[in-house]
């Protein structure tokens, strides 16, 4: 699936200093841990989209996210976390990769004003701890994403 993603999407991929793959990966991040706790509308997987272009920097062609986070859904329904997970593991190889994915991730699920610690937070040190993270890197990396939000601008 990342590779499909990386060749059929290479507007906003190409503007990161990341490979597709690896950017790929952290979209996927993203959306699983935005998932964690419901199945994401229409509207939500827009506003996610917007999100993630903001937070990456980037600004991909119309729709482009969007498309790259449905066939995260599509995929996740169809193979499920563990498989999903496994995915990540081969295109995340890079512990900065890996490291990086998460704080993008950390930082959506800070962004939605629902977030429950008790819920997506346990979700986040599950997949962190799945990508070979210990618990306190993950909860340094959730308390830095607390910081970068609380910073004006």
């Amino acid at each position: 699936m990342l590779r499909a993603l990386q060749n059929n999407h290479k507007g906003c991929l190409a503007q990161a200093d990341l490979p597709g793959s690896v950017l790929a990966g952290v979209v996927e991040v993203a959306f699983l841990l935005a998932s964690s706790s419901h199945i994401l509308s229409d509207p939500e997987l827009d506003d996610l989209a917007r999100l993630l272009a903001h937070l990456l920097n980037l600004e991909p062609r119309e729709g482009e996210f969007v498309v790259l986070l449905e066939a995260c859904s599509e995929l996740l329904e169809i193979e499920g976390y563990d498989a999903r997970i496994n995915a990540l593991l081969g295109a995340l190889v890079e512990p900065a990769h890996r490291r990086f994915a998460l704080q993008i991730g950390a930082e959506v699920l800070l962004a939605d004003e629902g977030f429950r610690l008790e819920y997506e937070g346990e979700f986040f040190l599950a997949l962190g701890l799945s990508l070979g993270f210990s618990q306190e890197e993950l909860l340094t990396i959730l308390r830095e994403a607390q910081q970068r939000a609380s910073l004006p601008g």
